[in-house]
């Protein structure tokens, strides 16, 4: 007999009165609707699609942390050699938002999405890590913009992508269709803080021309 078969008889004895008659029936309809739910997760195989979706969001919210203990020293010893001021970074820790997205009526109502995101602003950029589903995306948007999230983000255009599949029972990591080993982690999230600390400088040097134009007019 199968683990189905075994499963409905059970539920048969137990919605049958085929046990005792003082048995509480409160109970018995609790059990049954919760195994008759199973049964029918089970036979569609959806038990499979959601532990993998689990395992990914999982592994994406954890990719998002090591990206930020990675970067978060640099930062710090950074802002101690430069000092306060416009080339200052602010830190902030990942942390996750549910947001309202925006459906396609008739066809897609809207429905909610977690993102997970630590975000490294100066008073003109904020780079943004942000995590969700499979996938964890690096942005670079104007630091006034940052609360709108998700919206001003996409946007604005993903800089770069690491992105987790499942291969034989393991969570697997790649960055432009290459595996991401530990190295290649490391030398892309540096790369990614020096060109956001470049940029900001342009950012600023920019501004500063401009004002002497203004001011030479």
């Amino acid at each position: 007999m199968s683990g189905t078969e075994l499963a409905r008889k059970i539920l048969r004895n137990l919605t049958t009165g085929g046990g005792p008659q003082s048995i509480r029936q409160d109970y018995v309809e609790q059990l049954t609707s919760k195994s008759i739910a199973f049964l029918k997760n089970y036979e569609s195989g959806f038990f499979g699609i959601r532990a993998e979706a689990d395992i990914l969001r999982d592994a994406t919210y954890r990719m998002v942390e090591r990206i930020y203990k990675l970067l978060e020293p640099y930062v710090v010893q950074f802002n101690d050699a430069v000092g306060p001021g416009r080339l200052s970074i602010a830190i902030t820790q990942p942390d996750e938002i549910i947001e309202q997205c925006e459906g396609e009526w008739p066809f897609r109502p809207p429905q909610e999405t977690s993102f997970y995101r630590a975000r490294f602003t100066t008073s003109n950029l904020s780079l943004v890590i942000r995590g969700s589903d499979d996938r964890v995306e690096f942005f670079v948007l104007p630091s006034d913009l940052v609360m709108r999230l998700s919206k001003v983000e996409d946007d604005y255009g993903v800089l770069m992508t690491y992105s987790a599949t499942i291969r034989s029972g393991k969570t697997e990591w790649e960055v432009e269709d290459k595996p991401l080993t530990d190295e290649r982690f490391e030398r892309y999230c540096l790369l990614m803080l020096d060109y956001f600390v470049k940029l900001n400088q342009e950012e600023l040097a920019s501004e500063l021309m401009s004002e002497h134009l203004v001011a030479a007019s």
